[in-house]
C-alpha cells in the first residue's frame, strides 16, 4: 500500500496538464450542484484528493487537522449558544 501512495507522489502539480483538467472538471461539476452544502462537501473532497496526489505523506495530517477543526468548531458553537440560553443541537450534544 505504501508503494501505491509513493506513485502519487507529485502528481498533481500547478504546471502540469492533468492539474489543468482537475481544475476544469471540479468547476464544472462545483456549478452543476444544487446547493452549498453538496458544494462544500465537493470541495472539501476534491481539496483532499489534491493533496493526496500532490504530498501522500502529508494527506493525513490534512484529515487530522480538519477533524479537529470541525470539532473545535461545533465545542464553540455549543458553548455559545449555552451561554445565550438556548439549547444546543442534538449534533452539538453529540460533539460534546
Amino acid at each position: 500500500m505504501a508503494e501505491f501512495f509513493e506513485g502519487l507522489a507529485g502528481l498533481m502539480q500547478f504546471t502540469s496538464v492533468l492539474y489543468l483538467a482537475f481544475l476544469a472538471f471540479a468547476v464544472i461539476i462545483y456549478f452543476v450542484l444544487p446547493g452549498p452544502r453538496s458544494r462544500a462537501g465537493w470541495l472539501l473532497t476534491l481539496s483532499a484528493l489534491f493533496y493526496l496526489l500532490l504530498s501522500p505523506e502529508w494527506f493525513w495530517v490534512l484529515l487530522a487537522v480538519t477533524a479537529f477543526t470541525y470539532v473545535v468548531g461545533i465545542v464553540i458553537e455549543t458553548s455559545q449558544a449555552t451561554r445565550n440560553g438556548v439549547s444546543p443541537t442534538p449534533r452539538q450534544k453529540l460533539a460534546l
